[in-house]
């Protein structure tokens, strides 16, 4: 086993996050109690009980070594919750732009998986066959007989819809077609009206997108694309997406052997193909 390091790393700053929102949010779907402003008082004492349990055993739980600035750590984890749950309950909500009336909005299922746990896949048909992929959905919300899917991020990138056109990120796509045939499996009346992405650190929402968009079938389209290409052991360096600080991607291990860095063009000599 890897010796825990010092400190969270970002994924486990994820998983903490994910861990305290679905205990909140199933705590609030047991007391019956709907995502409006009259709520919101319960709601805070309610996400305070549970961040406490799940801060008390996180370094434990997911691997690292609790640094000596924790107890301040937590004070700021549990502020930006705080937030996203004080936005959540507001007008000013991202989710009911895309579930407008219908009555008050409630947690309706929480880390919902797929293609795991006897549950089936989701299957992508198309040019390069079947396509199964599994997976866990965060939430879902119900207003009246429409459900939307929201996917906690704790990073700050936003999605486009540019992102889900070229198939840099079909996860939305995914999640749609999982919920749509997991409630078709419960035999639920509700239908899948959308989807977004909702960042923890700055509580901005991107990548919403209806079910039923023309660019879904570009995405699922691009999906094919990408595994008929790999299947030919096409695996040329051509980003999709313009380079940010001149790198394919921020988090890339092998960005310092790269072509297309500032580093790597400045060692090229004429005539060759950058």
């Amino acid at each position: 086993l890897k010796e825990p390091d010092e400190g969270h790393d970002p994924l486990q700053l994820g998983a903490i996050y994910h861990a305290i929102l679905e205990r909140l949010y199933d705590a609030i779907r047991s007391e019956g109690l709907a995502i409006v402003p009259d709520n919101l008082p319960r709601a805070l004492v309610l996400l305070g009980e549970v961040a406490a349990d799940v801060f008390a055993t996180a370094p434990e739980k997911y691997g690292f070594h609790a640094s000596a600035v924790w107890e301040q750590e937590q004070t700021g984890l549990l502020r930006r919750l705080r937030w996203l749950v004080e936005q959540d309950f507001s007008p000013k909500n991202p989710v009911d732009n895309l579930a407008v009336g219908g009555g008050p909005r409630v947690p309706y299922a929480l880390e919902v998986p797929f293609g795991m746990q006897g549950v089936p896949p989701v299957e992508i048909d198309g040019p390069a066959g079947p396509v199964r992929l599994r997976g866990v959905i965060d939430r879902l919300d119900r207003v009246g007989e429409a459900v939307v899917i929201i996917d906690y991020k704790s990073g700050s990138s936003k999605f486009t819809d540019d992102d889900l056109r070229q198939g840099r990120s079909v996860q939305m796509l995914v999640y749609l077609l999982a919920a749509q045939r997991l409630l078709a499996g419960w035999g639920e009346q509700a239908r899948v009206i959308g989807g977004l992405y909702w960042h923890i650190s700055t509580r901005n929402s991107s990548g919403a997108v209806a079910a039923g968009a023309a660019l879904l079938d570009e995405a699922r389209q691009r999906v094919h694309a990408h595994i008929k290409a790999a299947r030919a052991g096409f695996f040329a360096v051509r980003p999709s997406k313009p380079m940010a600080r001149g790198r394919c991607a921020f988090a890339c291990d092998f960005s310092a052997m790269c072509r297309l860095t500032p580093a790597s063009r400045r060692k090229t000599f004429p005539g060759d193909d950058v």
